[in-house]
């Protein structure tokens, strides 16, 4: 399970377009990290394309 684990923590956390203080990066925040298979992932992956860089 820490494929599963690895990929939410950071698919969605250090995956974000803008920083703590409310602005917007302008670098690569975070890769795509493939673990877990259908809806699992899923969540993960979309989120970081709708919030990530």
């Amino acid at each position: 399970r820490f494929a599963a684990y690895f990929q939410q923590g950071d698919m969605e956390s250090n995956g974000k377009y803008v920083t703590r203080g409310g602005r917007r990066v302008d670098y690569g925040t975070g890769p795509i990290v493939w673990g877990e298979p259908g809806t699992n992932g899923q969540h993960a992956f979309y989120q970081l394309i709708h919030q990530g860089t």
